[in-house]
């Protein structure tokens, strides 16, 4: 009966939580050269386009083949330094 209660209260919680709408998040940096940022993620030389990288990162796959999926791209933080600087964003996929 506990386990029922359990996964009953659960499934409660799992319907009524506020949704964001996003479903993956991660951070990039974009820059090259000298005193990079200490960041533990993909980083990206200056002429990367973030698009298609935010586009590879959050491609939806299919039966029929690779479907895109949308994404919000933010700056986090800018650093000086390097070749361009150095620039932190967050890559956010919609679900």
């Amino acid at each position: 009966m506990n386990n029922v209660r359990f996964y009953a209260f659960a499934a409660y919680l799992a319907i009524s939580a506020p949704s964001t709408g996003y479903a993956q998040v991660t951070e990039v940096v974009v820059g090259e050269g000298r005193n990079p940022p200490a960041f533990q993620g993909m980083t990206y030389p200056c002429s990367t386009d973030l698009e298609s990288v935010g586009r590879a990162f959050c491609a939806q796959h299919s039966s029929s083949g690779a479907v895109t999926g949308d994404f919000f791209l933010s700056p986090l933080s800018q650093q000086a330094g390097g070749k361009c600087g150095w620039t932190r964003y967050r890559v956010e996929c919609k679900r």
